[in-house]
């Protein structure tokens, strides 16, 4: 029978495989590209391990799934059961296969599985909805960094180019006990699929790539050594999230574009938009977030700015916590960006006097040609939205999603001016991933080809049908992905096998939803 193991390195750039693991001697690595496949996975927009993760377990893009980014629009966090859709590890569940997972993020509180579920360790929570079954927690305890762990994490990332060694160690030394955790695990069951995700290899990416390659090198040899207890036994596949590129130097303000663009207006006449613009320059400064909220607070009663509970006057559009957005007049606006969606443009329609179509292509062709005072590119590619995501959920999906520069974050403030020098990196990271689409997909094993070839961009929500149909399980029909026969070798069961399709029964699905949410709760 058919059996996977996928090792997850969160953030693994596509520049592994590219320079990486010949440069760096990765034996493991090096014999998993050249006597398998490999390929570019192309990940969500924006970038982040969330809307990424919820995508590669339901095979579904964020449009089909509700899930854009860590924050949902009411400003609270995404967490687990926010995942109305039924992740691979259900349907194995479903199908009486046994598993092994442990460290995969955005799985708190943790599901309830035929096998062992280790959640991540990125929200802190209760340790009963860590880790199921609950009964395993003193042997697994240590999974978990321990509260003087994470004071002690806390402190030397407070100035992490002083202390890269610290954030290294405290990085491979989690890393080296959650292996032996999971490896005590496996060793004891014969599961049928095991999954372990290195999510703080992220952490080394953001205050090491491009600066000092040397933790990366070091950390990856210590994985390089993780893979000998797998990569000879099994199929496996290696996969990150999403890529890495460097940290932002500029603030582009896009409304304040948008703004002189005619595209967004504002409230209060020359000295209203004085007193917005000088609210927004304190607010964007390094004074606690605190008393930043309370200043877009002030302004927001200032500039009559509608509460979350309103709908604008003039138009259908509903003002959520996020898209309220000090000074903007929305009864005349046509286009603007929100705090939690800045990777998309949203274009009230209500307000047109113009066709949509030529307003949505016009802002698109002006984004892509826009420069900075240098001359530098601004915007990497631009699209329609339905070109990026489609689904249930396209009332969310913005109008028009893009990638920015590396060198540029995008902001919806109004200061006044379009381009600012960011004062303080976000915990001081010369690395960053929010337009870093481009990560890695090695697959190596019995069932896999040969080759050493390369079979291109593969999508993340590639990866749910692809295990399933591994499974011989049917592949829901509303799962956005394909499967990837090209990466099975001829004659292997997966390659001789159709194939199957099922039919999803939407009321059922919707009663098995509920069902899912009341066991994540222990109701049920």
């Amino acid at each position: 029978m058919t059996k996977l193991m996928i090792f997850g390195l969160d953030g693994a750039p596509w520049k592994l495989i590219e320079h990486w693991i010949e440069k760096w001697g990765l034996k493991n690595f090096d014999h998993a590209i050249r006597y398998g496949v490999y390929g570019k996975l192309e990940s969500t927009i924006p970038c982040n391990t969330c809307p990424a993760l919820p995508s590669l377990y339901t095979g579904k893009n964020p449009g089909n799934l509700g899930i854009f980014d860590f924050i949902k629009p009411d400003g609270s966090l995404v967490t687990y059961k926010d995942l109305k859709s039924p992740a691979f590890w259900d349907f194995l569940t479903q199908y009486g296969f046994k598993s092994c997972i442990a460290g995969t993020r955005m799985t708190y509180p943790v599901p309830k599985i035929n096998g062992i579920f280790l959640s991540d360790i990125v929200v802190a929570g209760d340790e009963k909805y860590l880790v199921y079954p609950t009964e395993l927690w003193n042997e697994v305890k240590d999974f978990y960094p321990s509260k003087e762990e994470i004071a002690q994490y806390e402190k030397i990332t407070k100035n992490p180019t002083r202390n890269l060694q610290g954030v290294y160690e405290f990085c491979k030394n989690l890393l080296v006990r959650q292996i032996e955790i999971f490896n005590k695990l496996t060793r004891k069951n014969n599961y049928d699929f095991k999954f372990f995700w290195f999510g703080n290899f992220d952490t080394v990416l953001h205050y090491s790539i491009n600066k000092n390659l040397e933790y990366i090198k070091k950390l990856l040899h210590v994985v390089d050594e993780i893979l000998d207890e797998y990569i000879y036994r099994e199929n496996i596949f290696i996969i990150s999230d999403h890529g890495f590129g460097t940290a932002a130097e500029y603030n582009f303000h896009l409304n304040e574009w948008l703004f002189r663009e005619g595209y967004l207006k504002m409230k209060g006449g020359i000295l209203g938009r004085w007193m917005t613009r000088t609210g927004y320059r304190i607010a964007e400064s390094t004074i606690p977030d605190p008393v930043k909220k309370k200043i877009l607070n002030v302004l927001r009663n200032i500039t009559g700015s509608r509460s979350k509970k309103n709908r604008n006057s003039n138009t259908n559009l509903v003002i959520t916590p996020l898209d309220n957005i000090p000074g903007v007049d929305w009864s005349k606006t046509i286009a603007h960006v929100t705090t939690d969606k800045c990777w998309g443009i949203r274009i009230i329609k209500e307000n047109l006097d113009r066709d949509y179509e030529e307003v949505r292509e016009e802002i698109i062709q002006k984004l892509k040609e826009l420069k900075d005072p240098y001359g530098r590119r601004v915007i990497k590619e631009a699209w329609r939205g339905e070109e990026i995501y489609w689904g249930k959920y396209q009332d969310q999906i913005p109008d028009i999603i893009f990638l920015k520069e590396d060198i540029f974050r995008v902001r919806p403030s109004l200061v006044g001016k379009m381009f600012t020098k960011i004062k303080r990196k976000y915990g001081n990271y010369v690395g960053d991933h929010e337009s870093a689409r481009d990560g890695i997909f090695i697959a190596y094993g019995k069932d896999i080809k040969d080759t050493g070839e390369y079979i291109g961009e593969v999508q993340i929500y590639d990866i749910a049908p692809t295990i399933l149909h591994m499974y011989n399980i049917p592949i829901p029909e509303d799962m956005d992905g394909r499967v990837l026969k090209e990466i099975f070798r001829e004659g292997s069961d997966p390659y001789m096998r159709e194939v199957r399709y099922q039919k999803v029964d939407r009321e059922k699905e919707l009663i098995s939803s509920k069902v899912r949410e009341l066991k994540k709760f222990g109701k049920l």
